[in-house]
């Protein structure tokens, strides 16, 4: 049986409409790892990362095997609503990496956000994105 293909990707932002908006050095600031730095990152001892994610991919390490695609962990601390930019920057690099990492069996999406709303569509693996508050 081939082990399970699984996309790992997150972007984390507490947020509110009294703050400034938070840009991407405020995630570069915090927490912002792409393909192999997070399951580096992950799986040491105490992970400079959001909580979901390392606990996601030490738990499918103990599961069995498997194959990560890791694609992009982001996080900030809390500030006002994400700029758009920024958003539309990460959204579009995750958005990339997850076309170049198919086939995927499964995939892993940390998102938590304050005061947001979006959603998108990537039909070429199914893959469906939404969050909000």
């Amino acid at each position: 049986m081939p082990r399970p293909r699984v996309a790992v990707l997150g972007l984390s932002l507490e947020s509110n409409r009294w703050s400034r908006p938070a840009g991407e050095e405020d995630f570069k600031s915090v927490c912002w790892l792409e393909s192999n730095a997070i399951l580096k990152e992950a799986r040491a001892t105490a992970p400079a990362m959001p909580m979901e994610a390392a606990a996601f991919i030490k738990a499918m390490d103990a599961t069995g095997p498997w194959q990560p695609v890791p694609i992009l962990i982001a996080s900030s601390f809390p500030a006002g609503p994400i700029e758009q930019a920024t958003f539309e920057r990460t959204l579009n690099k995750m958005l990339a990496a997850l076309a170049a990492g198919l086939p995927l069996g499964e995939r892993c999406a940390s998102c938590r956000w304050g005061i947001a709303r979006w959603g998108c569509s990537f039909c070429g693996s199914g893959w469906t994105v939404t969050a909000s508050m």
